[in-house]
This record gives C-alpha cells, sequence and structure tokens, in this order.
C-alpha cells in the first residue's frame, strides 16, 4: 500500500493507493475470489458463496 497524503492527482481526499497484494486482500476478505489476473492492473473475481455462521 502506498502512503500519498494529498499528492496523487492534486486531490487531498487521497489518502493511500493499494498496491496488487493489497487490492486483492482486500477482494478475498470483502468475500470475493480471484478467478484471473489478464492484465497487471486487472482482477476478474467473483463473489464467494457465504455459508451461514453456526
Amino acid at each position: 500500500m502506498y502512503f500519498i497524503e494529498q499528492h496523487y492527482s492534486e486531490d487531498p481526499t487521497n489518502w493511500w493507493i493499494p498496491n496488487r497484494a493489497c487490492a486483492e486482500a482486500m477482494l478475498r476478505s470483502a468475500g470475493f475470489d480471484i478467478l484471473a489476473r489478464p492484465e497487471p492492473e486487472v482482477l476478474l473475481c467473483r463473489r464467494r458463496e457465504m455459508h451461514p455462521l453456526g
């Protein structure tokens, strides 16, 4: 993850940009399976079937 504090696109609301490892981890933790990586900054994903707890 890159901490950029107000330097990306001159936008003061930009604080960080996830690198590939961070973006993939966020997708997995949000319940997505990564199916393919056709280009360096493109991830094809599918929502994982969620099972009820218990």
